[in-house]
């Protein structure tokens, strides 16, 4: 029997697709795509055929090659979303270098992102870093305000600009160059960071033999090939939409549409469209995004046509099915098959993909020594039924290439079917370990099933799941376990119950968490010190929602009546915000211009903390959107402020009544209802 030849190399596949269809359409990346029913102009974006982008990467060789570093040499590539980080990325492999994405630190509040920057470049041992030449110019004008504050200093890294001349760089190659692995290519291909934020960062160390077999699985397991049309706005440094949405269409050779993240947080419509216009056939999404998506789309439907969708892969968070259901109810009429939704597992220290293909959900009940009562069952596009509900990720044992075994964290047994354990992997996707934790990697990477010798070394996830029918259904992670009494309870429960209690709480905005009790609490384990189970939820109105539980003794505000904002000078309102933004991004007020669009003044992040303070402190309602809309300024929203509405919002202004009036009404709008305003935003508190 002949021995199974390795999967191609994701570098050889690339030269291969370019050498067989160098004209075929591979990138495209819009810079925005403007509202339904306007066209799409060819100046919003930007596309390359193979050889184009083949070009493009090749021509940053030599410039690479001229900062002499040895092989395996670790790179940063920080890039704001565009295709210049893809060329950067396959650059880097060319020359024997290893890059490291990394998200890009805001150069204007540097003393919040920088560290976990810092942190990723020490970890690493980078001492170079790969960026094009916006972010570049970005980065010299905040070195400035960086000298006076040693905790937002950049470390004493090199910066590299590669895509000065990418406009000619897409000429650089007359045919496709035949390709070779380099005789000094390192083991490693790249490295993708899954921490930092809470914990030192751990950058897993993804192979290039573990990424060509990975790909190989998503190839085969998504069925994609040179017919392939992706669509996604996945962050490229994230391991989902770097493997997932664009190595992955390179390497099976099909045509590829980008966005921002941003541009589809702040319109999802956009997105939308550009699905329907493209004609995507794979597209990946995690479930919020899902949500979001219906959100917008029933608000303000638009003419879709998604007949053409193949596989749309929902992972990398809990899957849940009423959302799953919701999201394909709401496109069916615009032809989107209700067959093509599939829950996906995976995770970077497998590269990226273990399984996918998931149709099944499961209502279940409680826990008995372990195995899960399963109540009900059905398919994922059915209506859900009243529960709890775990939702199939596919059959694991469908790929040859990768192992899946559920195992008792603790006595390190195979369980049977039915039981829940840790989710244990094995198979050539399997990653190097985490960079530089050498024989550390033993218990995570390399882990055995008791009572079995000589076996494959697994992986342990961290995730905790239960195989049915052989199919694979994720419960939880192993370290957000709460167990209460002997009781096994899982936070996304606990997460949707308070989130189905009352429609005065937010959708996906429930958080649940295990805090030390007090000694005279008692504790969640019944006795003297122990832990409690804590749960924070987001309210679209913190008012209300004190009057509904009862209380309004603790409902968090600051006692400034609106009347008393509405009568202050526009002055006084405009030196106010300027104040208040510049605490938030770290910017003299006095440098802040009052006619450019915020989306330029702050992060993502950052105006959404600000959207919360108008709520709060100015009696201010927005719409989710609205701040991060090109026209909405400064000084626009002190005019927002002192009318106490904003005028073009999707929001309806409050009435009198403490209601609201129709869009129609128009100039008889009501002044805005008495009383103190309330911040933080959205936040209730109440003692039982």
């Amino acid at each position: 029997m002949a021995t199974p030849q390795p999967p191609d190399t994701f570098l050889a596949r690339l030269h291969a697709n370019c050498a067989s269809s160098p004209s075929s359409p591979a990138l495209t990346f819009y810079s925005s795509v403007p509202a339904y029913p306007a066209p799409i102009p060819s100046s919003s974006k930007t596309s390359f055929t193979y050889l184009e982008a083949l070009s493009c990467i090749h021509a940053l060789l030599p410039r690479l090659r001229a900062l002499n570093l040895p092989a395996g040499s670790r790179v940063l590539l920080v890039y704001p979303p565009s295709l210049s980080f893809l060329f950067a990325f396959v650059a880097c492999q060319l020359c024997s270098l290893v890059p490291v994405p990394v998200f890009p630190p805001d150069p204007r509040s540097l003393r919040a992102t920088v560290t976990q920057f810092r942190s990723i470049a020490e970890s690493a041992g980078a001492r170079h870093v790969l960026t094009n030449g916006l972010y570049g110019h970005v980065k010299k004008v905040s070195d400035l305000a960086a000298m006076f504050s040693s905790a937002s200093r950049w470390p004493a890294l090199t910066w590299v600009v590669t895509d000065s001349s990418e406009a000619k760089d897409r000429a650089f190659l007359k045919e496709a160059p035949g390709y070779s692995p380099n005789e000094d290519q390192p083991e490693a291909c790249f490295l993708q960071y899954t921490s930092g934020s809470t914990s030192m960062p751990k950058g897993v160390t993804i192979t290039q033999a573990s990424l060509a077999a990975n790909l190989s699985s998503i190839s085969a397991s998504l069925r994609t090939s040179r017919s392939t049309v992706c669509c996604s706005w996945l962050p490229q440094y994230h391991d989902m939409g770097l493997i997932g949405s664009y190595l992955g269409l390179l390497y099976c050779g099909g045509e590829g549409h980008y966005l921002s993240p941003l541009t589809f947080i702040t319109s999802p419509l956009s997105y939308l469209r550009l699905w329907s216009e493209c004609g995507a056939t794979h597209l990946q999404m995690p479930n919020f995004a899902l949500r979001l998506c219906v959100k917008r789309f029933k608000a303000k439907p638009l003419p879709l046509d998604l007949s053409k969708t193949q596989h749309i892969i929902n992972a990398a968070e809990p899957v849940d099915h009423r959302t799953c259901h919701e999201f394909l109810a709401a496109f069916a009429a615009s032809g989107l098959p209700q067959d093509k939704l599939f829950p996906t597992y995976g995770l970077a220290e497998n590269t990226v993909f273990v399984c996918s293909g998931g149709s099944g959900a499961v209502l279940y009940g409680e826990e008995e020594k372990g195995r899960i009562a399963v109540k009900d069952e059905s398919e994922l596009g059915a209506p859900p039924g009243e529960g709890r509900a775990f939702v199939g990720c596919g059959n694991p044992a469908a790929d040859p290439g990768i192992e899946v075994r559920i195992v008792d964290p603790e006595a390190l047994s195979a369980c049977e079917e039915g039981v829940v354990g840790e989710i244990w992997c094995a198979g050539a996707s399997k990653s190097g370990g985490y960079f530089g934790f050498g024989d550390e990697n033993d218990a995570s990477f390399r882990a055995a099933v008791e009572g079995e010798e000589g076996g494959p070394g697994y992986l342990r996830t961290g995730d905790l799941g239960f195989v049915r029918g052989g199919e694979l259904y994720v419960s939880g992670r192993l370290k957000d376990l709460i167990i209460v009494r002997g009781r096994n309870y899982y936070p996304q429960d606990v997460e949707a119950t308070v989130e189905a209690f009352s429609d005065d709480v937010r959708p996906g905005c429930v958080g649940c968490f295990v805090v030390a009790a007090g000694d005279a609490g008692g504790g969640a384990g019944g006795g003297g010190v122990g832990e409690d189970v804590g749960v924070v939820a987001e309210v679209r109105d913190a008012k209300k929602a004190a009057a509904s539980a009862g209380t309004d003794s603790e409902v968090a505000g600051n006692g400034v009546d609106p009347a008393l904002i509405r009568a202050m000078p526009e002055a006084e309102i405009e030196e106010k915000l300027k104040d208040h933004i510049s605490q938030l991004v770290a910017t003299p007020s006095a440098s802040l211009d009052m006619a450019a669009p915020l989306t330029t003044l702050a992060d993502s992040m950052s105006i959404s903390q600000f959207k919360g303070l108008l709520e709060g402190a100015y009696a201010v309602s927005l719409s989710d959107e609205y701040l991060f809309r090109e026209d909405t300024t400064l000084a626009k929203v002190v005019e927002i402020v002192k009318l106490g509405y904003a005028p073009d919002d999707s929001i309806p202004p409050p009435s009198a009544e403490g209601g609201s009036i129709s869009p129609e009404v128009g100039a008889a709008r009501q002044p805005p209802p008495q009383g103190p305003a309330l911040a933080p935003p959205g936040l209730c508190c109440t003692v039982s």
